[in-house]
């Protein structure tokens, strides 16, 4: 499986945020405020990649469909 620099982005930013909230748990670094906003950062991340993943398959699947359909098999 190939991994684009959108996913390596995450990844990164992941572990950064995972870094922040055990430093903040430990008792320094970043505050509650800045904590939740790159997490919901994070999480709208994610949900981007997976929409554009999902279109991807759903064009896929609609090019099989396509095929079935001119190729004389039933759906």
């Amino acid at each position: 499986m190939k991994i684009n620099w959108i996913n390596w982005a995450l990844i990164l930013f992941g572990i950064f945020l995972a870094y922040q909230i055990i430093r903040n748990l430990l008792g320094g670094s970043w505050g509650v405020d800045e904590l939740s906003l790159g997490a919901l950062l994070a999480v709208a991340g994610i949900l981007w990649k997976m929409s554009i993943e999902f279109t991807r398959m759903n064009m896929k699947f609609d090019g099989h469909i396509s095929w079935h359909k001119n190729h004389g098999g039933s759906i």
